[in-house]
């Protein structure tokens, strides 16, 4: 009986550390050897917007995909169904909400923040 509760609490330690892990403020880092997923199409503007778009796509990977992965529901709620426009993003990302922390200026800078909410706003789907 002793082993079976041991057994128990070790397991339900595991789940809580997988959870906590995977919804830390960085992802683990992109093989050397992957292959670099295509670039979401760039909205007006050209290649400045790609830019912004593959930059925000790589501050998303760093600090969001742990709870949104890929942007789809995780531990977090899916962004491609989100209502919120970039301001509604910006504002989310800076002052967190419920389970998601804040993310000062420290962390991702303005413009990074302006590259970022550029990039969660082209998952949606429309």
């Amino acid at each position: 009986m002793v082993r079976r509760n041991l057994a128990f609490v070790a397991l339900v330690f595991a789940v809580l550390a997988l959870l906590l892990a995977g919804c830390s403020q960085s992802a683990p880092a992109a093989s050397p050897t992957a292959a670099k997923p295509a670039a979401t199409a760039a909205p007006a503007g050209g290649a400045a917007a790609a830019a912004n778009l593959d930059e925000g796509k790589a501050i998303f990977d760093k600090n969001c995909t742990g709870c949104h992965p890929g942007g789809d529901k995780g531990v977090g709620p899916s962004l491609k169904t989100t209502s919120k426009d970039v301001q509604g993003i910006k504002t989310q990302v800076r002052s967190g909400k419920g389970q998601m922390p804040a993310f000062d200026k420290n962390t991702i800078s303005d413009q990074q923040l302006e590259s970022l909410a550029a990039y969660v706003d082209s998952l949606k789907k429309k």
